[in-house]
């Protein structure tokens, strides 16, 4: 069975995260993702604030979350992958997936 493509989409906040966790720049993630022929998409811009505020009231997460929830909706993203549990209350906009689960798809 063929496996079905997926794009990357990748936002500031996305990077910001990256590095306050683990140290790797925007280039070296970037650059991670296309050693393993993976598609990438940069988000250019913040998606719309009164979304934000409504996956943030709706679904009861933190604001940065609701960021994350509201560029994967605006973007029509098929998932959100994280090991965030948290994103699971986001199903109403978009699914999320384990990083386990997000390779064996990719």
């Amino acid at each position: 069975m063929q496996k079905r493509k997926h794009v990357l989409l990748l936002s500031d906040l996305f990077f910001s995260e990256v590095y306050k966790q683990i140290s790797l720049t925007r280039e070296s993630v970037i650059e991670e993702f296309n050693r393993m022929n993976a598609k990438v998409l940069l988000a250019n811009k913040m998606p719309d604030e009164k979304l934000i505020l409504k996956i943030n009231r709706e679904c009861k997460l933190h604001f940065s979350d609701s960021t994350h929830v509201a560029y994967a909706y605006e973007n029509k993203a098929d998932f959100i992958v994280s090991w965030d549990k948290d994103f699971l209350k986001s199903k109403a906009f978009v699914k999320c997936r384990s990083p386990k689960d997000f390779l064996n798809v990719l």
